[in-house]
Parts: C-alpha cells; structure tokens; sequence
C-alpha cells in the first residue's frame, strides 16, 4: 500500500511539472499564429494605402509583401519579413530601406539577424516561440511569400499585373519543437487572415 501511494505522488509530481510545460508551449503557439495572422493583416493595409502604382512599366514588383525564411545567419531559425522590394531586384534579402517599420517598436519589421539588432525579436519564431517549421500549403503550398495588390488581394508572385492572384484558401502551417502544430488561414480575393482551431472548426 505504501509503495502504491509513493507511485502516485511520483506520478502527481511530475504531471505538475510537465502540463504547465505543455500548455506554455501550446500558448506559445498560438501566440505565433496570432501574430502572423494580425501581421499578415497588416502587410495588406500597407499594400493598399501604398499601392505603389507609378508610370514605370513594372511597378507591380514594389508590392507589399510578408515573406518566410530561414535567418541569414545560418543558425536555422525560422524568420519573416514585411517588405517592398523597391529596387524590383527579387532579393532574398531586402535593402534596409524597403523593410517596413513596425509602427509601435519603431524598428524594422524583420527578425532576420542580418539586421544588427534594428529588427523585431518576435519575428523570429523560432527564438521568441519554439516555431521550427513553417510551410505553405493549400492554395499557396511551395511558396514562401505572399503579395498583395492594391485592392488587398493576395498574391503568390509578383510577375504580372493581373495574373498572380490567389485563387485558393492558403494554409501556413506553424510547427512547435514539441511537434504540435498551428494553421494560419488566408483566404483568396479579400485575404481575410485567422488562426484555425481544429477543436472547434472555427477560424479567428
């Protein structure tokens, strides 16, 4: 009987220790997809108030967009970027000057470390929330970015005037160290962003 009882309080000690673990890292998640989801929103807002529309034949490649990658630095974290690609150069890694600033911490709207420290630590998923994988999939699966035009369209290139437009649901899949996952949705024509929870087939 005493050996029984030992065993449940070995076993009550450490579900103390580990859910509080879990659930911290469960809210984390969700706090990465909330994130991505309200900046996601706010790279269209910029796409419609800064259309960039202009007389050179391609202006259309100055468009706002939000981009996902791996930090320059190699080290694997998973980093995005909200940017104008205002040379029209297609680089991976944007000029300092076509990176939006956030307008609440005033530093550039990036968590690449390629930066010197004038980015944003929360946009580096992987540091700020455990976040080690981020893939596309859907209406957007292999990409790695998303365009929007002046009308807040979603994009997935950015080669033409009118041809890029997303015509499916796009799911950017979040993806913690503990293996669970969160799905950000954006949907096509008005990219309306939400985070999805399976639990309750509902999207906010």
């Amino acid at each position: 009987m005493l050996e029984l009882v030992m065993i449940i309080a070995v076993v009550g000690v450490l579900a103390a220790v580990m859910i509080p673990r879990l659930n911290n890292s469960d809210t984390s998640l969700y706090n990465a997809a909330r994130q991505i989801a309200s900046d996601i929103r706010y790279t269209q807002h910029l796409a419609m108030i800064d259309d960039k529309i202009d007389t050179s034949a391609d202006w259309f490649k100055a468009r706002w967009q939000i981009y996902f990658a791996s930090d320059s630095s190699g080290n694997l974290h998973q980093v995005y970027s909200i940017y104008s690609d205002l040379d029209k150069d297609d680089a991976t890694n944007p000029d300092t000057t076509e990176i939006a600033v956030s307008p609440v911490a005033q530093k550039k709207m990036t968590g690449d470390s390629l930066y010197n420290g004038n980015n944003i630590s929360q946009m580096d998923l992987t540091k700020k929330y455990g976040v080690i994988t981020v893939e596309f999939e859907n209406g957007c699966a292999n990409y790695q970015r998303l365009y929007f035009d002046h009308l807040g369209r979603p994009l997935l290139n950015n080669n033409s005037l009118y041809n890029d437009i997303m015509t499916s649901e796009c799911q950017i899949k979040l993806t913690h160290s503990n293996g669970h996952s969160r799905i950000v949705k954006v949907q096509p024509e008005t990219g309306y962003a939400c985070v999805y929870n399976a639990d309750t087939n509902s999207c906010k």
